[in-house]
């Protein structure tokens, strides 16, 4: 059982770590306009894809 007097500085660094974790992976939210042109993208692939797969 931890001390009386502990002053939670164990878990404060085991925190830092932690968030520092979470910081180095986040990345740019994406804007609409980047969100749609993906969405585009996906959706040409997948019609190519099913109209080529129609003329087999």
């Amino acid at each position: 059982m931890p001390e009386a007097n502990d002053t939670g500085a164990t878990l404060h660094s085991e925190f830092n770590k932690q968030a520092a974790r979470y910081e180095t992976n986040y990345t740019t939210p994406i804007t609409g306009g980047e969100l749609q042109d993906i969405l585009r993208e996906e959706e040409a692939a997948l019609e190519s894809k099913a109209s080529r797969s129609q003329n087999k």
